[in-house]
């Protein structure tokens, strides 16, 4: 039977609530790389800091209490995230090398871009002189710091003159040379709310746009702040947060007002006075929120603002992603105050998001393996839960568009088979994704293969395993191949990193 005629089929007595008597073996479904968000599990970032501020390391999920609304909490996931600088392609271990055994695939490797940062000028509110100073301590900065592996962004809240990531310096200089200067301050009530809803809104698409990134995530916000006190901004900024973390996105703020005191101001009202001094701070409020809600650093006070470059380039050298499912949650949208504390023998500072709002319906399982399979695709990170085999090639015509073939080779001993009307039944999901050497993803594929085997097709697919071939096409150009193989019933996800150059 030909599949689309099998899938129509399927589809119809899956309707009907039954199964079909005598199912193919092994069906394969071709599905484009689309995503959806995630809600349902809660995703708190934890950094501790000892006496010294310095971070520590080695932290158990045993040493946490979290607390929602000031009930404990069973913390359900728990990884400890490092982000110590890549080692030189000299250094690499054949276990952490690329799937390929060639040294020029390892030499290319080792260019692909493994850090993103991107620069949040806030255009809208800074004041000129202030833009001027932070413009000139960023381009020191990336003069001097920037690696051949980073690759940078500069978005304005405004949206103007904006440069998507690159490793190009002379791009990056004439984007900033080019902040354009701050809008005319607002009148009414309606202008001030609109320079207050587009940044929040710029900083979601930033958001988005470097979570697609393959690598580390830093967002770096310039501004002098922006009030957001009012009620309405508190789920958008709680939405930020929460797309922050599901991307693996560390949001750190600079205050680019440097050293600031408010001035007095002699009203004879010393109460009015402490009003207006208190509501000076207020626009700041969400330069810390957003640093501390996502495992960030917030540099203010302080006029040395090259330094506040050099330490928000840096992510964290560890931090800890602590998840829980929230008991008996109402589908309400209401918010949840969070608290994360550290076990009695343990001593530090915690910084962790402040709360959550309650989504207003649940993930299905699907959602949540899709989910799963896009966190994976967009990562360096080689898992490797059970063995896969992955190779690459290439095949050119007569244009300058390019055929690459990406082979995976599965060994179903250790994929986990469920057992169903005398058949042994999984689902594995193969996806395939080509980035560009700025990390831009380019084009991806998923083939879901369906398995109805029988014993006997089982114990000889044991032996041999089986082979998916993807092909993707692209114009030449140097990539990185990612594969990412995820088995529905063992829950089990491997991941294998390639590069190809495509003259």
């Amino acid at each position: 039977m030909h599949i689309g005629i099998w899938l129509l089929l399927a589809a119809a007595l899956a309707s009907a609530g039954q199964t079909p008597q005598n199912p193919p073996e092994i069906t394969i479904q071709n599905e484009p790389v689309t995503y959806k968000a995630r809600v349902n599990l809660v995703m708190v970032p934890v950094v501790v800091r000892d006496r010294r501020g310095r971070v520590v390391g080695g932290l158990t999920k045993d040493d946490f209490r979290l607390f929602d609304k000031g009930q404990p909490q069973e913390i359900s996931r728990f990884t400890v995230e490092t982000m110590a600088a890549p080692k030189p392609a000299s250094e690499v271990t054949p276990e952490e090398a690329p799937a390929s055994d060639n040294p020029a695939d390892r030499a290319l490797a080792a260019a692909i871009p493994d850090r993103f940062i991107g620069y949040i000028f806030d255009d809208m509110h800074l004041d000129p002189g202030d833009k001027a100073l932070a413009r000139e301590a960023a381009q020191r900065h990336m003069d001097s710091e920037m690696r051949p592996t980073d690759r940078v962004a500069i978005f304005t809240t405004s949206g103007r003159n904006e440069q998507d990531f690159t490793s190009d310096l002379n791009q990056l200089h004439h984007a900033l040379s080019a902040l354009p200067p701050p809008p005319i301050p607002p009148r009414t009530a309606a202008e001030e709310d609109y320079q207050t809803q587009v940044p929040l809104s710029v900083l979601a698409d930033a958001v988005r746009r470097i979570s697609a990134m393959p690598g580390q995530r830093i967002l770096v916000l310039v501004s002098g702040g922006f009030a957001t006190s009012a009620g309405e901004y508190q789920p958008l900024k709680a939405d930020i947060i929460d797309l922050a973390i599901r991307g693996n996105v560390i949001i750190n703020s600079l205050d680019a007002r440097g050293l600031f005191a408010p001035q007095p101001v002699p009203s004879g009202n010393p109460a009015a006075d402490l009003r207006r001094m208190m509501n000076e701070s207020v626009p700041q409020n969400i330069l810390a929120e957003l640093a501390s809600g996502t495992g960030g650093v917030y540099f203010f006070n302080n006029n040395d603002l090259g330094e506040g470059f050099h330490r928000l380039v840096a992510a964290p050298e560890v931090y800890y992603l602590l998840g829980f499912q929230p008991q008996n949650l109402r589908l309400d949208g209401s918010f949840h105050a969070l608290k994360v504390t550290l076990a009695a023998k343990n001593e530090g500072t915690v910084q962790a998001r402040l709360g959550y709002f309650a989504p207003r319906q649940m993930e299905d399982a699907e959602t949540a393996a899709h989910w799963e399979l896009q966190e994976a695709l967009f990562s360096r990170e080689e898992v490797r839960d059970f063995p896969v085999e992955m190779h690459t090639q290439f095949t050119k015509g007569a244009t300058n568009t390019a055929t690459v073939t990406v082979l995976a080779h599965l060994d179903l001993k250790y994929i986990k088979f469920r057992q169903a009307d005398g058949r042994n039944v999984d689902t594995v999901s193969v996806v395939s994704g080509l980035f560009d050497r700025n990390g831009n993803y380019v084009e991806g594929q998923e083939r879901r293969i369906i398995f109805h085997l029988r014993p006997e097709t089982l114990e000889r697919k044991l032996e041999s395993g089986i082979n998916v071939r993807t092909t993707l096409e692209v114009p030449s150009g140097t990539y990185w191949v990612r594969l990412v193989v995820r088995d529905a019933e063992g829950q089990t996800i491997s991941a294998r990193n390639s590069a190809v150059d495509i003259p």
